[in-house]
């Protein structure tokens, strides 16, 4: 039974599931490979977790035949996932290297027009405008009749 459970949790997550880079990837070129950290996560929580249960197990257990078997089957265990963490991660992060040279050779400049901006053109108004009027004419003011001059 230990012996399963030792080759269970020595084939950590990242050796299996994290798909490396290809080793010659002239610079710029896009590749395939695995880009998310969840698996290496996952090996370093386990590999935690069993070292903590080494520490844990030699501490209180007080059977010595117990600790005789148990501790160096978890601390085998517990090399092999923060073993496996440490690749998943080393992976991972040649992977985003890779796409991030590939991304910024495809954009090389953020530039929204190809010859620069265009220059300004006039803009209409909501509303034409009325074409200019003349005044209207002036009319004559009625003439006030003046008393009679004495």
């Amino acid at each position: 039974m230990a012996a399963l459970c030792l080759v269970v949790h020595a084939n950590a997550c990242s050796f299996l599931f994290v798909k490396p880079a290809p080793p010659n990837v002239p610079p710029g070129a896009p590749v395939s490979c695995t880009d998310s950290r969840i698996f290496p996560w996952i090996d370093t929580l386990y590999g935690v977790a069993a070292v903590s249960s080494i520490v844990g197990g030699g501490a209180s257990d007080t059977d010595s035949t117990n600790k005789a078997v148990g501790i160096p089957v978890m601390s085998v265990a517990a090399i092999g996932l923060l073993a496996g963490a440490y690749v998943g991660f080393s992976r991972v992060s040649r992977c985003e290297e890779l796409e991030d040279a590939a991304a910024a050779a495809y954009h090389p400049y953020p530039q929204p027009y190809r010859y620069g901006y265009p220059p300004p053109q006039p803009q209409p108004y909501p509303y034409p405008y009325p074409p200019p009027q003349q005044p209207p004419p002036q009319q004559p003011q009625p003439q006030q009749p003046q008393p009679p001059a004495q």
